[in-house]
């Protein structure tokens, strides 16, 4: 009877001491990058939610608006981090996208919003976090699971660094998914 009483206890404890996780999308939007009707860079304003523990995104550029459009449709971040679905343990290689891209574009993870006027390395600093950035890349996928990144407003700069020199726009699909955890009652 006492070792069933331990069982239980166990069992109880087990149960109700994990965090509970979910997944939470953020932001799945498509953006012009250029020079006709459109600008050549952006920056976004990411509001994580509360308890996020870790976030992903998946950026994709392609020079037909159609083709952005249905990968906004299908966002590839699901295949892309099939663990989001599981509980398996996250690699930390750079994942690639399913559709890889028929463009580039560069993606940044900022340090600041007064950052957003310049992307480039000024005076040997960085302005944004080079580990979590990606130049002139047709796609790329990111986990940022530092503490320090995963609470409050993250700031994501996006570039066509050949709008001056090419005479098309890029249209960049940015999908950005949170895995919150709710602490144990």
């Amino acid at each position: 009877m006492k070792a069933l009483s331990i069982l239980l206890s166990l069992v109880f404890f087990t149960v109700n001491g994990h965090a509970q996780s979910k997944t939470v999308e953020v932001l799945n939007q498509t953006y012009c990058l250029g020079v006709i009707s459109c600008t050549p860079s952006t920056t976004l304003e990411i509001e994580l939610p509360e308890n996020t523990v870790r976030w992903f995104y998946t950026v994709t550029a392609t020079k037909s608006p159609q083709k952005a459009a249905s990968v906004r449709r299908n966002p590839s971040i699901y295949q892309v981090f099939p663990d989001l679905l599981t509980k398996r343990k996250f690699r930390k290689k750079d994942p690639q996208p399913v559709y890889p891209g028929d463009g580039v574009c560069s993606v940044y993870l900022l340090k600041n919003k007064s950052d957003t006027e310049k992307f480039m390395v000024a005076g040997g600093a960085y302005f944004f976090y080079g580990e979590y950035s990606r130049r002139n890349v047709p796609a790329s996928g990111m986990i940022i699971d530092d503490p320090s990144l995963c609470r409050g407003t993250q700031y994501i700069g996006l570039e066509n660094s050949r709008a001056f020199t090419e005479s098309f726009n890029m249209y960049a699909v940015l999908t950005v998914i949170a895995m919150t955890e709710d602490p144990p009652e």
